[in-house]
């Protein structure tokens, strides 16, 4: 019991960091911030699936893959922001303003 309620307030949680990095996106546009959006939703929607199955089902081993899509969209956003960081910078040390 007290672990579906637990599991609710990760859910309730997730859905608001995930919302806090849509407005950020909305504002900057960085890829970042959408990846980052979009793995929070996803855990929001691992831990209702987690607090729907009883405890001693098989299958909430399976849920977890929706963790591992979310870290997975974590580390693309991290990546392209390395790429774009990186190429921004090798376009200042040639002299190329933007």
């Amino acid at each position: 019991m007290i672990a579906s309620f637990l599991d609710g307030a990760a859910a309730m949680a997730c859905l608001a960091v995930g919302a806090f990095f849509v407005r950020f996106w909305r504002e900057s546009a960085d890829r970042l911030s959408a990846c980052l959006a979009t793995a929070f939703w996803i855990f929001a929607v691992n831990y209702a699936v987690l607090g729907l199955l009883p405890f001693a089902d098989e299958r909430r081993a399976y849920a977890f893959a929706l963790r591992l899509v979310g870290f997975v969209a974590i580390l693309v956003g991290v990546v392209s922001k390395s790429r774009e960081l990186t190429e921004h910078l090798r376009v200042d040390q040639r002299g190329e303003a933007d």
